[in-house]
């Protein structure tokens, strides 16, 4: 089941952005061993399924009077060594702080459960990237942790989350760290 910020009027369309996005450029590295997620907002969307999420097929979106308006996008590396599930994520600036990048990152996520992986984003991240990821990162894991009920392991976890080993055992470093920060003081 998709998280409800998922169903709401949003597509994400995973076209071949190569000749679009980087027809003008001088290109120091080939840009073909990457897919392209890029996420449009339209106030005329209808309403899709998880599968057409997914399989990254828009279906009966229409423009408003203005089109349709860019959000932001992540690159994904196809085949990747280190089992990076970004590449490189960015949301507008217009758009930040609204739950969008987030949604990328959740969507980034889901996209290494269906294929069965554990994911992490290529490091090193921006401040805002890491603040995302770190908050992004939290909330699953107790999510998952209060679902279990029970006690869970780490590795437990990462295949109920995607998330690798390292990310889940950084968070929860960070967190327990937190909170005995905060009783301190």
């Amino acid at each position: 089941m998709l998280p409800r910020s998922v169903r709401s009027p949003l597509i994400l369309l995973r076209p071949d952005l190569h000749d679009y996005l980087f027809d003008s450029k001088t290109l120091y590295y080939d840009v073909t061993p990457f897919m392209y997620y890029v996420m449009v907002h339209s106030t005329h969307c209808a309403p899709f399924s998880s599968a057409v999420l997914i399989s990254a097929v828009p279906t009966q979106c229409q423009r408003d009077s203005a089109g349709c308006h860019l959000v932001g996008y992540f690159s994904k590396e196809k085949e990747s060594a280190e089992n990076y599930n970004v590449a490189c994520i960015l949301t507008l600036p217009q758009h930040q702080r609204s739950g969008f990048g987030r949604l990328v990152i959740d969507f980034s996520y889901l996209l290494s459960q269906r294929e069965g992986k554990l994911g992490s984003p290529e490091k090193p991240l921006s401040d805002l990237g890491l603040l995302g990821y770190r908050s992004y990162w939290r909330d699953k894991i107790v999510e998952t942790v209060l679902a279990a009920g029970e006690e869970i392991s780490v590795d437990e976890i990462a295949q109920a989350t995607s998330i690798t080993h390292a990310d889940v055992m950084n968070t929860y470093v960070l967190c327990y760290f937190r909170s005995v920060l905060s009783k301190s003081f």
